[in-house]
């Protein structure tokens, strides 16, 4: 499996078209956005599209004090993640995964070479892609006890 994924860019992948804002969104417009979107973070661009921060669900329960009314007027910059981690579009899956299982990350924003937000690429995506590769293994229903391990693998 690894042998396919490691010949797969993210960049092909159907990537989901992020929330996005900028460092002047207030925190109430994040919300607002991430909740239209169905996604759990807002992508922070600046002037020419390139990713500058992220702003997540940890973000707003461990880094904004919502018992303070005001919370929803604050600018997301001062509560974002600056400088997050991403993947290009020539971002192999194999190395994408690795990034993900590294960092903890469900999801990551895909920039082109000069740094121009593209899309993310969620767990979910690169799921589906392998299921679309393997579908014996991943659409196994009901259970196929021939297809199950008879051993353990691994390193």
């Amino acid at each position: 499996m690894n042998r396919v994924l490691g010949k797969i860019a993210t960049g092909s992948l159907r990537l989901s078209e992020p929330a996005v804002g900028q460092h002047e969104t207030s925190l109430g417009q994040a919300v607002q956005r991430m909740n239209e979107k169905g996604q759990g973070s807002l992508v922070i661009t600046d002037n020419e599209g390139r990713v500058a921060g992220i702003f997540t669900q940890n973000d707003l329960m461990a880094r904004v004090d919502l018992s303070d009314p005001s919370w929803q007027s604050a600018p997301v910059s001062e509560v974002m993640t600056r400088d997050p981690r991403t993947v290009s579009t020539a971002t192999l899956l194999s190395a994408t995964l690795c990034e993900m299982d590294e960092g903890g990350f469900r999801n990551l924003p895909v920039v082109t070479s000069d740094g121009k937000l593209m899309g993310m690429v969620s767990v979910r995506d690169i799921l589906l892609c392998m299921a679309d590769l393997f579908p014996k293994e991943f659409l196994n229903l009901p259970p196929n006890p021939s297809l199950e391990a008879k051993k353990m693998s691994g390193g």
